[in-house]
Order: C-alpha cells, then sequence, then structure tokens
C-alpha cells in the first residue's frame, strides 16, 4: 500500500491526503494503522524539528540582537517625526501664526442658520417651495422646531478652541523687542477670533439682550481655555457679552491698522464688531462711537 501525506504548517498536525492501492488489492487501513502511522510520523517530524532548531537557534540569537540595536539606534529619529501636522503641540510664535492662519476654521466657519434667517434674502412663494433643502425653508420662516445646520454650535467653539490654544502658547512665550510687534498680533487676533465666535453664537442661541434680565438668562458656555477635563456650564448673558466687548476692546489695541495678509484681522476690524455687538445689547451710543472708531482708522 502506497501512502501518500503531508504536514501543516504546526509540527503536530499530520494531514492524510490519499490512500492510494494497487489494482488488484485495496483495502482500509484500519484505526491502529492510522494511529501507528501518524505517531511514528509525528515523532520522526519532531525529532528533525528540534534538530533544525538547534543549527539555526545561534542564528536566531544573533539576527534579533542586531535587529535590536539597529531599531535602538533609529526608534528615536522615527518618533521625532510627527506622522500629521495636526499632533504638533504649538511652542513658537511661528506654530501660533499657523493656527491664527486656519483659514478654514478661523474666517470661513460661520453658523448658517443666522443668515438663513436674516432679512438679506428675499424669496417669493415658488421659489420658496422649490428649496430641496427642508432646514433652508425652516429656516427662512423661523419655524420653531426648524432643524438646525450641521456645524452651527460646532464651529465656532473649533474657533475658540484654536484662539485658547493660541493664548495659552503665548503665555510661555515671553514678549521682547525683537517680537513684540508679532507676539502683540498674535494675542489680538485670538482675542479678535474668539470674540467673533462666541458674537456669532449669541444671537442664535440664546434670548434676545435685555439688560434688567440679562444676569440671569441662560447665555453661552464661555470656553476660555482647552481643557477638555472641565464641564461645560452656560454662563448668564450678560457675562458673555461682557467677555465679548472685554475681548474686542483688548484686541482693538493690539491688532495692527493694515495686515500683511488680506485674511487676518485689523484694528478697524475689532472696532466694527464692537460697533455691531452694542447694537445688538440696544446701546446706540456706544454702537455709534466704535462705528466711527472703526472709520477713522488710518492705515500707517
Amino acid at each position: 500500500t502506497q501512502i501518500t501525506w503531508a504536514y501543516s504548517g504546526a509540527p503536530i498536525n499530520i494531514i492524510l491526503i490519499r490512500i492510494m492501492a494497487p489494482t488488484i488489492l485495496r483495502r482500509e487501513l484500519s484505526r491502529w494503522d492510522l494511529r501507528h502511522l501518524f505517531k511514528t510520523q509525528k515523532s520522526n517530524f519532531m525529532k528533525n524539528q528540534i534538530k533544525h532548531k538547534s543549527q539555526f537557534l545561534p542564528l536566531l540569537g544573533i539576527s534579533w540582537l542586531s535587529c535590536m540595536i539597529l531599531l535602538q539606534s533609529s526608534c528615536q529619529k522615527y518618533l521625532d517625526v510627527k506622522p500629521d501636522k495636526t499632533l504638533v503641540v504649538p511652542q513658537t510664535l511661528a506654530d501660533c501664526q499657523a493656527l491664527a492662519d486656519d483659514y478654514y476654521n478661523m474666517n470661513s466657519s460661520s453658523p448658517m442658520a443666522g443668515e438663513v434667517g436674516s432679512d438679506d434674502y428675499y424669496v417669493n412663494s415658488d421659489d420658496y417651495s422649490a428649496l430641496s433643502v427642508q432646514k433652508d425653508q425652516q429656516n427662512y420662516v423661523w419655524q420653531k422646531d426648524a432643524l438646525t445646520y450641521d456645524g452651527d454650535w460646532l464651529s465656532p467653539y473649533v474657533a475658540v478652541y484654536e484662539s485658547n490654544l493660541i493664548l495659552e502658547t503665548l503665555a510661555k512665550i515671553p514678549a521682547t523687542a525683537a517680537n513684540a510687534q508679532q507676539w502683540n498680533n498674535l494675542k489680538g487676533a485670538a482675542l479678535f477670533y474668539r470674540a467673533f465666535a462666541f458674537s456669532q453664537l449669541l444671537p442664535l442661541y440664546t434670548k434676545p439682550y435685555n439688560k434688567s434680565t440679562a444676569s440671569t438668562t441662560p447665555g453661552i458656555v464661555l470656553k476660555l481655555n482647552t481643557s477638555i477635563s472641565d464641564k461645560s456650564t452656560r454662563a448668564n448673558l450678560q457675562a458673555c457679552y461682557d467677555q465679548v466687548f472685554q475681548d474686542l476692546k483688548a484686541a482693538s489695541h493690539l491688532l495692527p491698522a493694515v495686515a500683511s495678509k488680506t485674511t487676518r484681522p485689523v484694528k478697524a476690524a475689532a472696532l466694527g464688531l464692537l460697533a455691531r455687538v452694542y447694537l445688538q445689547t440696544g446701546n446706540y451710543q456706544s454702537g455709534a462711537d466704535f462705528a466711527d472708531s472703526c472709520l477713522n482708522v488710518t492705515p500707517k
């Protein structure tokens, strides 16, 4: 009887593939035959494995030691390189400038509901019925249970987070005569962007400002640091507007009259936003005063 068999990858697995017998005499192997066959072949296979391992063990040890030496010498350099720039922790003024120049999050990610629900657009009945997005119809007519736009709450807080990150990084970098201009511009930009984000959230997610009730009316979450462990709670409406005024007034003294890039905030932007927010609170005199200051900024 001729028996053809093969091993699998593991040394203890022996697989009987095919039993071939002469044409004249065929018989099935008994269970004892099979057990004896497997036992014998397994024993021979294990002996060969031990023999081969004893030959290659010194080589494996040398290879392993060589690999460890190479890894130890190159591991540190490899880990120093960040696989993604977003993983880099800001440490320099250049890092802060890169955050401030994040055009998508700082300049163009504004809530949509306020714009759709404003009187900047007018559509007739036919155009209104033809709007394909349901939330556009709902927000245009100020429907009470209107669907919100993705990012209307999130996007401003991304700008708030990046602004706070800039401010916290600047607190660790001493302002000197050599870097004073850039340091001041960056701090002013961070304060401006944070105030701008808050000013966009307030009309959408709070009641209209009323001086007599503002201190007891819920406002928005005033996030003034980058900690993710702090519990988010809503400040009162008066505290929210006071923070916006404080940030913008400080920014107006730090920002330049003319920016080196058109996407960066300037002094007039801070003064103009002050005028707008004062108008939101019904303080028309302060709104007019800051509007005049904005118009009177002279580029140098």
